[in-house]
């Protein structure tokens, strides 16, 4: 009797514990475990679930024991669902369907061994509820696991300035906006860029906004791109402007500024006679030929001067010609000629007697030759030509046009051109750029003002430069360099600083905005950083990426060395690797941690540096200053663009920006 005892006080306890292991919660297709979002991650098990009468197959195998989830995609895109984690191999599946033997199978994936994960990839639908399933394999144990959802929702944003075809004259300060959202998280920057790839700069508050300046010339395609909080993003469509050049202008040398309305006057001759080649010289006499202003032609009825069809015989004419005389007091300073004009049918063009555009007509067709096509668009479209300003002559200048019909049986014939010419006057703005105080510097209430400004003209001299406080507070001019202007007892609040200098032929730029903060409070200077700190460096040459300037960044290994830090000039406290090597390393890296007891109470930063030959500077990860370094992203082996010498190797360059990045207690300057 003992031993019975014993046998059933052991098949009593191993019952019990038994008992104390319950079915998943979800086992049954009916109780699911609610998802939400676009990204989640969350735990599970299979442990002593259930396969229910009627449930599929799930992923080409029978399985045993599935639990269930429910998740509702917000978005319309694609999501991607893992089974991770586990310690048997899982089989995962989504269903589209209420009951469990009547489901639509949207996409499955088996786990293709043990410690590796189970992943699927389908497009979800707004609004569709989704069955998820994990199950066990071949009826295994089950266990624990982890399943991970994320829908790749991108933020849109949309450029809002500067405008679509925009033109700017150099010197050009340009605004560049956008609007973003995302609606699977935050817009945490929005960058803006321009060739696709070339970064111009970035901000990370909404209103999304940087000023550009200091632009070439030229054809730009600017695009934005939006970062959010889970790391996707998304790019704006492409927005072409155009950045001429300093003094540029723009005159309508024949023709009107639209296709309609009043226009040059053009000779013409519409007798149907051979004119051989010599009337598309300037100097061709062409005064028995009549006048009459574009669109010449006839049966469109939208002639502003008809033309004949038909000889005195009645037969009839398969060519009409064009001259118009224009004149152009100083071609030097034309550097583009652009021709619009409409044509039916076909028509060579001549200016000064060369050819400059040919277009439905065959090359040496004579008088009576016929156009190669017939004009469907019946004259209406316009078209473009480029036409070299080298063939302008200073005074008279000849345009010489003939149009040849299709067919002689033709309705209607069109004749209609503007040409613009386009370049610099001659006078260039001068330069203007204030100096003194710096950008985002903050005063206090009361206090008395300097602002100074470095001016210069390329073709003359700078009469004066005027000083102003927020668009229209005059501030005071000044006649001589170096220019300056003092604004005497600060108001409180944020302040925009511009200036304007004029030139001695009267062109005038606006200088960049400063912009500066007046408080109500004593500011006190305080060092965060000393000159002659010790750093932790990184000087092996090799690719640390980008999370090497975060502030979570582990640089235990790195080495430690007091500034100035770097080789070659003798006065260095800490000698980096590799001054004697034939091929130096491109990149070293810098980490600085400081302690600011309340970031709050810091209106702004002022930092100094020395660098030999480019620098970026981040704080917290984030990039606060670029210096002799290109746009775009800064990799290991990204070259500075000048070399640095002199004394510009000793010099301390000196930049403010605002403390947006600073936190209460450690931060890294990296």
């Amino acid at each position: 009797m003992k031993q019975l005892r014993n046998l059933l006080l052991v098949t009593l306890t191993l019952a019990g514990l038994t008992a104390a292991v319950a079915q998943p919660a979800n086992d049954p297709f009916a109780a699911p475990v609610v998802l939400t979002g676009t990204s989640l991650s969350t735990g599970g098990t299979t442990a002593l679930a259930t396969k229910e009468v009627g449930e599929p197959v799930h992923a080409g195998n029978n399985g045993g024991k599935s639990v269930w989830y429910e998740w509702t995609a917000p978005f319309s895109a694609s999501v991607t669902i893992t089974s991770d984690g586990s310690t048997f191999r899982t089989l995962l599946a989504a269903y589209t369907g209420s009951a469990v033997n009547a489901l639509n199978l949207i996409a499955s994936d088996p786990e293709p061994n043990f410690g590796g994960a189970a992943s699927m990839t389908f497009t979800a639908s707004a609004g569709t509820v989704y069955k998820i399933v994990v199950d066990t394999r071949n009826n295994g144990t089950g266990g624990t696991f982890t399943l991970t959802l994320n829908q790749a929702v991108s933020p849109t944003v949309t450029l809002t300035s500067p405008t679509a075809n925009q033109s700017f004259t150099n010197p050009a300060n340009i605004t560049l906006s956008a609007t973003a959202s995302s609606p699977g998280g935050t817009v945490t920057n929005v960058s803006f860029y321009y060739g696709g790839s070339t970064l111009i700069g970035f901000d990370t508050t909404d209103p999304f906004s940087i000023n550009w300046s200091g632009m070439a010339d030229g054809n730009y395609t600017l695009t934005a791109r939006a970062t959010d909080t889970a790391g996707q993003t998304g790019t704006s469509g492409g927005r072409n402007i155009t950045i001429r050049p300093d003094g540029y202008f723009a005159s309508q040398l024949v023709g009107s500024n639209s296709v309609s309305g009043s226009n040059s006057v053009w000779k013409y001759l519409d007798d149907g006679s051979d004119q051989g080649t010599a009337w598309i010289t300037p100097g061709f006499d062409d005064s028995a030929w009549l006048a009459g202003p574009g669109q010449l032609g006839y049966g469109d009825n939208d002639e502003a001067t008809l033309v004949r069809s038909n000889r005195l015989d009645l037969s009839r004419i398969a060519t009409t010609y064009y001259r118009h005389t224009f004149t152009v007091a100083n071609v030097s300073l034309i550097t583009n000629l652009v021709a619009r004009f409409q044509r039916d049918d076909g028509m060579a063009m001549y200016l000064n007697g060369v050819e400059v555009a040919r277009n439905n007509l065959a090359s040496g067709s004579l008088f009576d030759g016929l156009a190669t096509a017939n004009a469907g668009d019946d004259g209406n479209t316009v078209f473009t030509t480029n036409i070299s300003a080298g063939l302008l002559l200073n005074g008279a200048n000849v345009l010489a046009v003939e149009i040849h019909q299709d067919q002689l049986t033709s309705s209607d014939t069109t004749w209609y051109l503007e040409l613009t010419g386009s370049g610099a006057d001659g006078n260039p703005a001068p330069t203007v750029a204030i100096t003194n105080p710096l950008n985002a510097a903050t005063f206090s209430v009361g206090a008395n003002l300097l602002i100074q400004a470095t001016a210069a003209d390329a073709n003359g001299s700078v009469t004066n430069v005027t000083f102003f406080a927020n668009g229209t507070n005059n501030l005071g001019s000044d006649l001589t360099a170096p220019y300056s202007a003092t604004w005497n007892t600060l108001p409180q609040g944020t302040h925009t600083l511009t200036a304007v200098a004029t030139d001695d032929e009267g062109a005038s730029t606006t200088s960049v905005g400063v912009n500066i903060t007046v408080n109500n409070y004593t500011i006190t200077p305080v060092t965060l950083i000393a000159s002659n700190t010790l750093w932790k460096y990184l000087d092996l040459g090799t690719d640390e990426g980008t999370a090497w300037s975060e502030a979570i960044f582990d640089d235990a290994t790195w080495a430690s060395g007091l500034a100035e830090l770097g080789y070659g000039d003798g006065g260095e406290a800490t000698v980096l690797c590799c001054s004697n090597a034939p091929i130096k390393f491109i990149t070293t890296y810098f980490r600085k941690t400081f302690n600011v007891a309340n970031a709050s109470a810091v209106s702004n930063l002022v930092l100094s540096l020395v660098r030999d030959d480019g620098a970026v500077v981040y704080l917290n990860g984030v990039e606060q200053w670029r210096d002799n370094l290109p746009a775009g992203p800064i990799l290991y082996d990204t070259l500075a663009p000048a070399s640095v010498g002199g004394a510009n190797e000793s010099t301390y360059f000196t930049n403010v920006f605002g403390p947006t990045n600073l936190v209460s207690g450690n931060n890294v300057l990296a």
